[in-house]
């Protein structure tokens, strides 16, 4: 994210997010890193779970759960399948 006149606006993050060896990086609401969900096609309800794939460039994909939160609600985060 980024400031401008005082406001925080979000960016994309053009190469992707590099997890780096070793260290945990957390996907969750308020945090540095965080999903945005574009053009859905109906509402999404608080408590309903969405399917989704993580896309590594090396270790390949992973699925993960994504809970669906009220705004403002902070998260732990996302569950990845083993």
């Amino acid at each position: 994210m980024t400031a401008v006149s005082g406001v925080m606006q979000m960016r994309k993050r053009p190469n992707g997010l590099e997890p780096k060896p070793g260290t945990t990086t957390e996907l969750k609401p308020g945090g540095s890193y965080h999903l945005m969900l574009i053009d859905l096609t109906r509402p999404l309800r608080p408590g309903e779970t969405l399917k989704g794939t993580l896309t590594y460039e090396k270790a390949g994909t992973v699925p993960v759960e994504l809970e669906v939160e009220r705004m403002g609600t902070r998260s732990s985060g996302h569950s990845a399948q083993p």
